[in-house]
């Protein structure tokens, strides 16, 4: 009897044409992963029927409710197919290499793609099949202990499982991982983005505000996924060497922070996140025996009252992949 183990699953990705329309063979790529939980969930509620003794009737089935989080690499090309999911879809500048990909947060929820992912265990076989999948959020730190990899949280409107693949011959990307010494957090004292010094640990995460559209349909599906308010927030844990965060927190005003992570080489590939006007709060000072003094900042993004890049964050990947359209590969 086969059993599924997890070096065998594979995750295929597309994008959809529209929402809950599975993609086509031909437009998947396969992405690397560390682990998911990507799943359907329909719950069983107690008959609440009276005078048929004591022992309950069959129970009633719920409402279907899809979703999961999905860890993935940091990575210098797959990592835009997610981007592009959570932020929007947008071309390429440039026609030969280094290419610049650009995202911004703020765009209309109509314009938030949704996306066919797979999720395969061959060896049983059982090949389960996610349409109308969203990004309802995303994160990533910046630390010296760890891989790089980022968490996103998904919504999806079905599930479906077959025993064969939607797509036997998926596009492959070439992997090329970040390394954790590569990261960094810039911040902009007055004269350009330099390098954020005494910094321990930093985090950030961009947040959709998804809520499904939860209307009466004869096949326990959601009608569809809006998105709200988009928030970004993240933190910041630095040893008490100078008072730069200090003093941004006194001065109550956002200041801009780039979480960056670049590799050097030919071309040179680099991922930054730009929050464009973080707030950082006043906060103590943790003074626990004769070690370093450290604090930490729960900060929060906005957009900038005025000027032409006045979104909260802006996200640009420069590499050497050419396009995340469907049935493009490196």
């Amino acid at each position: 009897m086969a059993r599924a183990h997890g070096y065998r699953a594979k995750l295929l990705y597309a994008l959809e044409g529209s929402y809950g329309v599975s993609a086509v063979a031909g437009n998947f790529v396969q992405l690397p992963i560390i682990s998911t939980d990507l799943g359907g969930e329909q719950a069983l509620e107690d008959d609440d029927t009276l005078g048929l003794g004591r022992d309950p009737q069959a129970p009633t089935y719920g409402m279907l409710k899809v979703g999961g989080q999905v860890v993935v690499p940091l990575d210098l090309r797959s990592i835009g197919y997610w981007l592009q999911l959570a932020l929007g879809v947008t071309a390429p500048s440039g026609m030969v290499d280094p290419r610049t990909h650009t995202w911004v947060s703020g765009v209309t929820s109509a314009s938030l793609p949704s996306a066919t992912i797979e999720i395969q265990f061959p060896e049983v076989p059982a090949y389960y099949l996610y349409t109308g999948v969203m990004v309802q959020s995303f994160q990533l730190s910046v630390s010296r202990s760890g891989a790089p990899q980022m968490t996103l949280q998904l919504l999806a409107q079905n599930e479906a499982l077959s025993t064969t693949s939607i797509d036997a011959t998926p596009i492959a990307v070439t992997q090329n991982r970040f390394h954790k010494f590569e990261g960094n957090v810039q911040h902009n004292p007055g004269s350009g983005m330099t390098s954020l010094g005494n910094l321990v640990s930093a985090d950030m995460t961009y947040a959709n505000s998804l809520a499904t559209v939860d209307t009466v349909r004869a096949d326990a599906l959601i009608e569809g996924i809006d998105a709200a308010t988009a928030k970004l927030s993240g933190s910041l844990v630095a040893r008490l060497g100078a008072t730069t965060l200090i003093d941004y927190a006194a001065a109550r005003t956002g200041v801009p922070l780039a979480y960056v992570y670049t590799r050097s080489g030919s071309p040179s590939t680099t991922l930054t996140l730009t929050a464009r006007a973080a707030y950082l709060p006043k906060v103590k000072r943790s003074l626990n025996g004769p070690g370093g003094v450290e604090s930490s900042y729960a900060w929060q993004g906005a957009k900038t009252a005025t000027g032409s890049s006045d979104e909260m964050l802006q996200v640009v990947l420069v590499n050497d992949h050419d396009s995340y359209a469907n049935g493009t590969a490196d």
